[in-house]
């Protein structure tokens, strides 16, 4: 949190105010966090008082890469989205204290507050992780802000250049942010809005020591080459892409099976920008893959993302995400009409996530 401080929710009163974490609720004068041993004496007591859950000190999503501010909308929407979600915390509280009224304390009360506090500890610690890589220009210096950090930084200087900058006027903010389940480990997701309306999804793990980094490959949709000139022959002819994929079209315009599919650039500003497309690229549709795309194309349809995942809202229609692994088969240089063909060597995942193709099976 700034110097300026934060917007905090008061366990006590419900008091939404701007202060610094530690200090008294200017409402009712108390100390916004509740904690456990006064939680114990409230089921304790007569069991009437109101439901109290952990507070979410934030700052409403708004900042700076320098000290300076700006006003920016979008405050309102986050804070909504926290108020929904403590509120259901203290509804779950409410009614375990009800259920408990044979002097059980009811341990589900104490493991939402905690799950609270761990959710809040998340994102303080993931908005200082967006200030601090927007702030700097090097890749070494944003590696130690990154996930899988030596891969990361390899991959960084190969990238060349810095990407994602944020000016010292320039401001940003918070859309949205939540969390993900990846195969028994928690993961943070969500959208910073920059200057200009510029869009950037920002997606966190934690390492084994509790420190979360950023999913740069994911932030960047990096690919071993440029896809145009990948497209053009003027790149090895081997390499991962993060890509949007596209089914053909039938010849009555409805939308066809996966046995042929057309992928897109992605933009790394705006979802709904698409960069150069790739000749239609079979796919054997009795194979493994194509059963993967095609539970993924459903769950497009059907609004779910990957593991959970809500940043895929915005893109284009009936596309879907992909990790790829393609071939390019150029043709032979005495045919001055052939064409280059593509295949799908193996698909990494159904995303753009940093995740191990294995952790897709629950997808």
């Amino acid at each position: 949190m700034s110097d300026e401080g934060g917007w905090i929710h008061c366990g006590r009163c419900g008091n939404l105010f701007r202060g610094r974490v530690g200090e008294a609720c200017p409402a009712c004068g108390g100390h916004p966090v509740i904690e456990e041993k006064e939680l114990a004496f409230i089921r304790a007591s007569d069991r009437a008082a109101e439901a109290s859950p952990a507070p979410v000190p934030h700052d409403g999503g708004r900042h700076r890469s320098s000290k300076r501010r700006k006003p920016r909308g979008g405050l309102m929407a986050f804070v909504i989205g926290w108020m929904v979600f403590l509120g259901l915390l203290a509804g779950l509280g409410f009614l375990l204290r009800g259920d408990g009224r044979d002097g059980d304390e009811g341990p589900g009360m104490s493991e939402s507050v905690e799950k609270a506090h761990l959710m809040s500890e998340a994102y303080q610690a993931c908005t200082t992780r967006v200030g601090e890589f927007l702030g700097d220009t090097t890749p070494e210096g944003r590696a130690r802000l990154v996930h899988d950090r030596a891969e990361t930084l390899r991959k960084m200087i190969r990238l060349g250049g810095t990407v994602l900058l944020a000016g010292d006027d320039e401001t940003w903010e918070w859309e949205d942010f939540s969390t993900l389940e990846i195969e028994g480990r928690t993961a943070c997701e969500g959208v910073v809005r920059l200057d200009g309306g510029r869009r950037a999804e920002f997606v966190f793990f934690e390492d084994e020591e509790g420190e979360w980094g950023i999913d740069w490959p994911n932030l960047v949709r990096y690919s071993d080459h440029p896809w145009s000139l990948f497209l053009s022959g003027d790149t090895p002819a081997e390499g991962e892409f993060r890509l949007l994929a596209r089914r053909r079209a039938g010849a009555s315009g409805q939308m066809g099976d996966v046995s042929s599919l057309v992928f897109f650039a992605p933009d790394r500003w705006d979802p709904q920008k698409l960069g150069r497309r790739s000749p239609e690229v079979e796919i054997d549709p009795a194979s493994a893959m194509a059963r993967q795309l095609e539970d993924a194309f459903a769950d497009r349809e059907a609004g779910r993302g990957a593991f959970g995942s809500e940043l895929q809202e915005e893109d284009p229609h009936a596309m879907i995400r992909v990790r790829v692994r393609l071939r390019r088969i150029d043709p032979d240089p005495e045919d001055e009409d052939g064409e280059a063909r593509f295949e799908v060597e193996e698909l990494l995942g159904c995303h753009w996530l940093s995740v191990d193709p294995g952790e897709d099976a629950d997808e």
